[in-house]
């Protein structure tokens, strides 16, 4: 998230109308509204690979892999993940998901703080979502966060391991999603 848009307070409605003709993506929280910033080519080659990675394998199963166009209602804030996985059919609004089983936030230096508080208490109240994860842009390091026993638990993964997505019933290699990431 970037600058706050206006001082002025709207509405969810309002909000959600104005998106759908907006050439600027806004996220929406505590009725601000922020301009989205944009991201590096590290970050979207990093989000690029975690997404083509997630709907490879996960072809021929009823879920959606979506980049960070997709809307996502936490509550009454929306959120534009870098990677969302949905795969709840009665979650078919064509604007806005809201019972995803997998987020993912690539932490650049203008969306960290955001990303590392603000939306991951947010996602983290989401009842649809076991896993979340966050990937570092500057180095192959992640950090997958997985609700065990009603608590969140947190796995440090570095560039030689494997992410073990309970999920999606997968595993994603480290190393494939930062592959050619620094080019």
């Amino acid at each position: 998230m970037g600058s706050r848009a206006s001082q002025e307070l709207i509405g969810v409605e309002e909000y959600l109308a104005g998106e759908k003709d907006s050439e600027v993506r806004h996220e929406y929280v505590a009725a601000h509204v922020y301009a989205r910033v944009g991201a590096s080519v590290y970050h979207n080659r990093i989000a690029l690979a975690l997404a083509s990675e997630l709907r490879s394998k996960l072809k021929g199963r009823s879920c959606d892999v979506f980049l960070s166009d997709m809307k996502l209602r936490a509550a009454d804030a929306f959120y534009y993940p870098d990677v969302m996985v949905c795969c709840d059919t009665a979650d078919n609004d064509p604007y806005t998901k809201t019972r995803p089983i997998f987020i993912a936030e690539v932490l650049s230096p203008a969306s960290r703080t955001i990303d590392e508080r603000e939306k991951q208490m947010a996602y983290q109240c989401l009842l649809s979502l076991p896993e979340y994860l966050l990937l570092e842009q500057d180095r192959a390091k992640v950090r997958l966060y997985r609700r065990q026993d009603n608590r969140w638990v947190v796995l440090q993964i570095g560039s030689e391991g494997v992410m073990d997505l309970h999920s999606l019933a997968l595993m994603v290699s480290v190393e494939t999603l930062y592959e050619g990431a620094w080019r």
